[in-house]
């Protein structure tokens, strides 16, 4: 039971205050070799990009690329999808193949 309680308390540790923030960095420090606490600002980028993944990266998108860069992508997706499409085509039609010649016993 107390494994479970240091796990769900280190988990939160990162909310609390400095001072118990200072704790988890002797362990980190000790346990990982990590020597000092990335700053804060960090952190918290770190937590609101994990909750808002999607929309953190969409404003990221909308602010450092071109409305041509994102049409590029688009084409570059249809042009991949495709081309994976006719590997595996082939690949299928190749391994059904296969098994009908070894039905057929002509192996």
């Amino acid at each position: 039971m107390n494994y479970i309680m240091w796990r769900l308390a280190a988990t939160r540790v990162g909310a609390l205050s400095v001072r118990f923030r200072d704790v988890r960095q002797k362990v980190y420090e000790v346990f990982y070799g990590i020597p000092e606490t990335p700053p804060r600002y960090r952190t918290c980028v770190g937590v609101v990009n994990g909750a808002m993944v999607f929309a953190s990266g969409r404003l990221y998108v909308d602010k450092h690329f071109s409305g041509d860069s994102k049409a590029n992508v688009r084409s570059y997706d249809v042009m991949f999808v495709s081309r994976v499409n006719k590997k595996w085509t082939k690949v299928i039609l190749h391994h059904c193949a296969i098994q009908v010649t070894a039905v057929s016993g002509t192996i």
